[in-house]
């Protein structure tokens, strides 16, 4: 029976176990129990007490009765089949005129008692049997064996009717609920299929129920196939072993508040029978699972083979990290003695504006507003000058001319030592020049050659440290590959567990897990299901593209070729101050020669040979004023240019030499830091070396998981045949119920609830009343009536 039916009968003996503990004249307000909303207001309960003895004889019939009515109790009429009614409550008393009483009585209650011999609807019957041989209760006493004890309902009310073309006899529908009292010192070993046992350490109580004549009902209606499948004797056994037998307390309750359709069993039949069916597809579904499953499990393990046993592979990849990490090592060295010589190189550039000042001073001295070019260009004129009044003069005048020659001379004397502080200059200008070309020359030199030999030596480590990434890469490849073909196994056998853990939920959805192997089934596919591994494999190893020394050296090129247009500059001015030095050495000579004759026509006769001696006179004026006058063009023409040419060459050459010097300094911090990157980085590559270790552990492990699965998957596939041939296919058979059972059944139980609803009272009760009537049944042994 359920639990719905347990409930209520242990409500039934509660009633039953107050009754014991109160005088027979005491009742029970059940108020809570009437039927609601009767036609006139009123309600009645009654509570029939039998008393019985040890083997169901009745001993007494007590009616104990309780009317309530909201407007007050005012001439309330009932009929009513009872003996020695009296008001247990108040003085009133009711008018009776045969079996018709009527109540009036101050207030909204009236309770009273009377006996009765009607026969009552259901009665008991008590049997003992004692080593398997009948006994009576008298005969029990202090007795010891193995006792078994028949408590028998009978239910005597009953009609006919026609269900389904069928002659069914059907009975009210009540349930009965005993409960029996067992000393531990007299009775132990105490068993009963219909009921419960409680024990407290001094006294086992027992809980039965039953439904009597429902089992009669089903029998004349063709129903064995339901009566099978429940419980449903109208006989409860009660079996134990017991040392000096003394009775124990029974008591009985009854009662009609009680449909068939609360018995849970008869009420899951239909839902259990197609449960089972559903049961026995999703174990076929099961068993095809499992299948496929050990089959995927199969061809993950074949699968992984070339994954699991690719640990040298990894070994080899652990030691071409090492190699990449000690190659990056040793470039960020290199690279670190390389900028420390750019560095230097920088400060070097730095001084050469000292190179530029001396140039603009050069050119300042060749202009037009210069010493120079105004000592030129006046010596230039004056020559001139002379040389006119030469084609003029006369004898007379020569003793003027001395003098005037001798201011000639003079100025060419400060010319010279012009010249020659200019020549002072280019000169420097142009050893400061010669020192810093052999400077940048020999620091390019030894620059390109330790940068050729740095850039030779990563250059050879690079494309070693490169070889080594394309095999670890292709290596990388292959093992993504089969870690591909591991996965796509294993999502297999996941969707497989899945469906076959989903097939389980269904079933057990549905209640058909009886014996907890579905559970336990789906237990085992959950752990094979969180113990499946992922393999993953995700690194990749970049390579590194080769140095270029042309690259670096292209800035020290262009610094060598600028001062090399600037020492041509300047060898142009040094060819220009020659050219002047020479005309100045021609006019010098020129003026000489002319005074030593002016000086020689003084001291000879005047008149002698004077003519022949101005000739000569005139003839080397001539020469000086030619040379003065390409004097002063070579200054206007020759070196004011070459000059101006060298200064725009040097401030941008030297800006050039300075610029690039500055950002190869500049880069050699972003060359510095990419080193120190690349250092970083195949660190970082080395240090998951720990990492690929830690892969070759867990390709072994995985190895192993793989291999315990596939075992399991096979014990699975095993159990769930067996599940299916030796669990689902008996359980199939042993609930399957004919839906033509089913269909006749309810339409039973609907006769049987209408035939229940005509049973409104025992005693009688006002007409149109809400009455509610149970029954308690109290045995009572010759000790306690004595």
């Amino acid at each position: 029976m359920n639990k719905n039916m347990q409930n209520l009968s242990a409500g039934l003996l509660a009633a039953a176990l107050s009754f014991t503990c109160m005088p027979a004249s005491v009742f029970a307000e059940e108020k809570e129990n009437s039927k609601t909303n009767p036609e006139n207001g009123t309600e009645k309960t009654e509570t029939v007490y039998t008393f019985i003895n040890e083997d169901g004889d009745i001993k007494k019939t007590l009616v104990s009765s309780w009317i309530h009515n909201e407007n007050g109790i005012k001439n309330i009429k009932e009929n009513l089949d009872l003996k020695e009614v009296e008001n247990v409550k108040t003085e009133e008393e009711p008018v009776v005129k045969g079996d018709e009483y009527t109540w009036s009585v101050e207030g909204k209650d009236v309770y009273y008692q009377g006996v009765t011999d009607k026969e009552l609807p259901v009665t008991v019957d008590i049997t003992y049997e004692l080593d398997g041989k009948k006994i009576s209760a008298k005969d029990l006493a202090g007795k010891s064996g193995h006792l078994k004890t028949i408590v028998s309902f009978k239910n005597n009310e009953s009609k006919n009717v026609n269900v389904q073309g069928k002659n069914v006899t059907i009975h009210p529908a009540f349930l009965a609920g005993g409960l029996m009292n067992f000393d531990n010192e007299v009775f132990s070993d105490v068993k009963c299929s219909q009921g419960n046992l409680i024990n407290d350490g001094n006294k086992e109580m027992m809980m039965f129920t039953a439904v009597p004549g429902l089992e009669d009902t089903l029998k004349t209606a063709g129903l064995q196939s339901i009566i099978d499948k429940i419980s449903l004797a109208d006989d409860v056994i009660i079996e134990a072993d017991v040392k000096n037998y003394s009775a124990p307390d029974i008591y009985v309750a009854l009662t009609d508040d009680f449909e068939v359709d609360d018995i849970e069993e008869i009420s899951q039949i239909s839902e259990l029978t197609n449960g089972v069916s559903e049961l026995s597809d999703a174990a076929d579904q099961l068993e095809n699972g499992a299948g496929q499953l050990a089959d995927g499990t199969s061809q993950l393990k074949a699968g992984i083979e070339p994954l699991t046993s690719s640990t040298d592979q990894i070994e080899l990849l652990k030691q071409a990290l090492k190699q990449l990490d000690d190659g990056s090592g040793k470039l960020r060295d290199g690279i670190t003695q390389y900028t420390d010589g750019v560095a230097q190189l920088d400060e070097g550039m730095q001084s050469l504006d000292q190179v530029s000042n001396g140039i603009s001073q050069l050119h300042e001295a060749f202009t037009a507003d210069s010493e120079l070019k105004q000592g030129t260009s006046s010596l230039a004129a004056g020559l001139s000058q002379i040389e006119e009044k030469l084609n003029s003069m006369d004898p007379s005048a020569i003793e003027g001319l001395d003098k005037q020659l001798a201011g000639y001379k003079t100025q060419l004397d400060s010319l010279d030592q012009m010249v020659a502080s200019d020549m002072q200059t280019v000169d420097t200008l142009g050893g400061s020049l010669s020192q810093m070309s052999t400077l940048l020359d020999q620091s390019s030199k030894q620059f390109s050659e330790q940068l050729g030999n740095i850039v030779t030596s990563l250059n050879q480590t690079i494309a070693e440290n490169n070889a080594v990434t394309e095999q670890n890469n292709q290596i990388a490849a292959g093992l993504k590959e089969q870690a591909a073909t591991a996965n796509a196994s294993l999502d297999s056998s996941r969707a497989a567990i899945n469906n076959a853990i989903a097939s389980i939920d269904t079933a057990i959805a549905a209640g058909k897990d009886t014996d907890g192997s579905l559970a336990a089934s789906k237990a085992q596919l959950q752990n094979a299901l969180a113990s499946m591994p992922s393999v993953s494999i995700t690194s990749e190893f970049a390579s590194y593209s080769m140095l270029n020394p042309g690259d670096l050296n292209a800035a020290a090129e262009a610094l060598q070729n600028n001062l090399a247009q600037m020492q041509q500059g300047i060898d142009q001015a040094k060819a220009a101050m020659a050219s002047l030095q020479n005309d100045l050495d021609t006019a010098k000579g020129a003026l000489t020669q002319f005074s030593e004759q002016i000086n020689a026509l003084k001291n000879s006769e005047i008149f002698q040979g004077l003519m022949p001696q101005v000739s000569a006179l005139k003839e080397g004026i001539s020469k000086a004023a030619a040379g003065a006058k390409a004097l002063d063009a070579s200054v206007s023409e020759k070196l004011e240019p070459a000059s101006k040419q060298l200064l725009e060459q040097s401030d941008a050459g030297i800006k050039q030499l300075q610029e690039g010097s500055a950002t190869l300094n500049a880069k050699s911090e972003d060359l510095k830091n990419g080193a120190a990157q690349l250092k970083s980085g195949t660190a970082q590559l080395n240090d998951t070396s720990v990492s690929l270790s830690a892969m070759q552990v867990g390709l072994s492990e995985l190895s192993s998981a793989v291999s315990q699965l596939d075992d399991g998957a096979k014990t699975l596939h095993e159990g769930t045949e067996k599940f299916k041939s030796e669990g689902i296919v008996p359980l199939k058979d042993a609930v399957d119920v004919a839906s033509a059972d089913l269909e006749s059944f309810e339409k039973v139980a609907k006769e049987i609830k209408t035939y229940t609803e005509s049973f409104e009272s025992f005693a009688g009760a006002p007409k149109g009343a809400s009455t509610s009537v149970r029954y308690i049944y109290k045995v009572e042994s010759e000790e306690q009536d004595s």
